[in-house]
């Protein structure tokens, strides 16, 4: 049995795992069976494990590893095998074979003794503990959460149906949501699950004791209260809810009624290559969609993360918190492009509307006209075509140049470093053939800017200049675009000017409400400016716009920045560390880190952190750090004294 819930495992455990199946070797396993029966491309899993090599490298790396699997999977006595041919791998077995499978099979259930054993299946996250290469964690990701938002809804589900008492389900039930609860202290239905437990076993002050940890850790952590199903629980048992005005205020959610989420398309062109025009046309879908006022729309990165994953529409709405589901596939062939597109209801899994596209190349951008006009007038068919028509963001010149920037798009936001220069490559080619493309400057000016947050440039000096006239040559050529407003609020930032940052961001935000990294940035702009509270919600409302995003760890920084800022320091440290354990790889967040743990009195761990700061950037000082104008904040005082008690050198003032 190939078990992935706590960890990758194999029952039972084999001489060949141990000896010939490497690491990358058990992620392949994990990969397929993640994929379920259907399997994965070729294509795909070599960009998943071998992106940084040449396509024919990568394809022999892919058979060498495939060999190793089939020699490890022989120890497990042939219940599983490794189907392949020249497009698919996938394995096939029996749906006991494989922990997940069962769990898929048996949560399907309504009896009681199927969903225990699903319970005390879920030993924990999906590949708890265990880390891959940086494509597969991002592809993966969202298969996780999903995962353990199944594990709540059954652990809701069982502790409705279980027997109370000490029966084999009311037993499983309660393990499984102490498990979700030590993941997650939020997890509402976690704790509702023990509630019903306990009430329906007769035991209201354990229900009323579980009922008094959900409401601090929903107050502690999200600065809410419970939710009227929670607190409906204990009707009839007194109880004391807080008036919810006693507490912090959380960000209103836009209504699920008018919420949406685009898929990525599939490319049905005879080239997989065209896969980043595909993208292309779903990316500036979302953008068009994210502003118009009145529907709510999840972030790309987030949508994007459910690529290739096996759930149907019904699921993915609900995973993404949304109403509707837009799917679809592009075909281009030569310079003709077919576009089909289906909008489902997320609440049944109806169709709402459908149609087809065709035309030129050349006209791909009528083609998302009509897409973005069609999809408003089924949601939200009271919205005017002035309305869309603000929506739409200005077309480039050369359709070289856009070709190179949706060949960008993907890596913009990555926290490699070579991945986000080729990037930038791109983006510079589009700017030499289009100098008036402003979506080109602007994204250009993003990468730089992250070359010097994240302590990467040669020469941040020069980066920093460079970024802040590129953000600045971008809105003079189309101050309407929210993403543009957004890198000038950045550029800004970069260079101390928060007020001119706070004024750009609130204006891009005024045009795409939707946009969670304009809320990302905004809370950064209130974590300098010493404004803890307000920053950390800001922060949240962008964590909740796109929950499954890949620069997610960086709003988790950002909330522990907030937290250091108002004096909370092991708040602080527990939240930096969450997105350091988001994005292993962004050890310049250890310049917080360390001194949030000083701060807070943890020496040792301060030190440590000190030297996996110094591990990667050995030539940083605290002086250096104290002359960055990004850091000239009210609590810099503060951060330099727990960078000299974490032990990191001071440098020439």
């Amino acid at each position: 049995m190939i078990r992935l819930f706590g960890g990758l495992s194999f029952e039972p455990a084999t001489p060949q795992q141990g000896e010939s199946a490497p690491r990358r070797v058990a992620m392949l396993f994990a990969a397929l069976a993640l994929a379920g029966p259907r399997g994965m491309r070729r294509e795909q899993l070599c960009a998943l494990f071998w992106q940084d090599r040449p396509e024919p490298q990568a394809r022999g790396s892919l058979r060498q590893c495939l060999t190793a699997a089939r020699r490890a999977l022989a120890g497990l006595g042939g219940e599983i095998k490794l189907d392949s041919d020249a497009t698919l791998c996938r394995l096939a077995g029996p749906a006991d074979a494989i922990d997940l499978w069962q769990f898929d099979h048996l949560t399907r259930r309504s009896d009681p003794e199927d969903l225990t054993v699903a319970a005390d299946l879920y030993a924990g996250d999906v590949l708890a503990g265990t880390s891959g290469p940086e494509p597969f964690e991002q592809w993966a990701q969202p298969i996780q959460r999903a995962y353990r938002r199944t594990a709540l809804h059954l652990a809701e589900k069982l502790s409705g149906l279980a027997v109370p008492g000490n029966s084999a389900a009311a037993i499983a039930c309660e393990h499984l949501a102490n498990r979700l609860l030590a993941q997650d202290s939020t997890a509402e239905e976690a704790h509702r699950a023990l509630i019903r437990l306990h009430m329906r076993a007769g035991h209201p002050n354990r229900a009323r004791r579980q009922f008094k940890l959900c409401r601090e850790a929903l107050h502690r952590e999200l600065g809410t209260s419970p939710e009227e199903e929670t607190v409906a629980l204990l009707a009839g048992d007194h109880v004391h809810v807080p008036d919810p005005a006693t507490l912090p205020p959380a960000q209103e959610a836009p209504t699920r009624r008018t919420s949406i989420a685009v898929l990525p398309f599939r490319n049905l062109s005879a080239d997989q290559a065209e896969e980043y025009f595909v993208d292309g046309v779903v990316d500036e879908v979302i953008a068009a969609l994210s502003r118009v006022r009145g529907l709510m729309v999840v972030g790309r990165n987030s949508s994007f993360a459910f690529r290739g994953v096996e759930r149907g529409p019904k699921q993915i709405a609900a995973d993404l918190g949304v109403r509707y589901i837009l799917m679809g596939s592009v075909r281009k062939s030569g310079s003709r492009v077919r576009a089909t597109a289906e909008l489902i209801d997320g609440s049944d899994g109806g169709n709402v509307w459908a149609d087809r596209f065709d035309g030129d190349v050349a006209d791909v951008f009528d083609l998302q006209d009509s897409l973005t006009e069609a999809i408003v007038g089924a949601i939200l068919p009271s919205i005017r075509s002035s309305e869309i028509d603000r929506a739409r963001r200005k077309r480039p010149d050369s359709m070289d140049a856009y070709d190179c920037v949706m060949r960008a798009m993907p890596a913009v936001w990555s926290n490699a470093q070579d991945t986000a220069q080729e990037a930038l490559d791109l983006l510079e080619r589009a700017i030499a053939m289009d100098p008036g493309y402003a979506l080109a400057k602007s994204l250009a000016a993003w990468i730089r800017i992250q070359h010097v947050i994240y302590l990467r440039s040669a020469d941040p000096q020069k980066d920093r200049e460079r970024a802040f006239d590129l953000a600045e040559e971008a809105a003079s050529l189309d101050r309407d675009d929210p993403l543009v407003l957004t890198t000038l609020s950045a550029a800004h930032t970069l260079t101390g000017n928060l007020d001119r940052a706070a004024a750009f961001i609130e204006e891009a935000l005024r045009r795409d409400p939707n946009s969670a990294w304009a809320w990302q940035r905004s809370g950064w702009i209130l974590t300098y400016k010493g404004l803890s509270d307000p920053a950390i919600d800001h922060f949240e409302r962008g964590l909740r716009i796109s929950p499954f995003d890949p620069i997610n760890f960086n709003s988790y920084v950002g909330i522990g920045t907030a937290h250091f800022a108002a004096g909370r320091y092991d708040r602080a440290a527990a939240f930096i560390q969450k997105g350091v354990d988001v994005q292993p790889d962004a050890l310049w967040a250890h310049r917080i880190l360390a001194p949030s743990l000083a701060q807070a009195g943890r020496l040792d761990e301060a030190r440590q952190s000190a030297k996996l700061l110094l591990s990667r950037y050995p030539q940083f000082t605290i002086a250096a750090h104290m002359r960055n104008p990004l850091f000239q904040t009210p609590f810099l005082p503060r951060i330099v004294e727990g960078l000299q008690l974490a032990g990191l050198p001071m440098g020439e003032l």
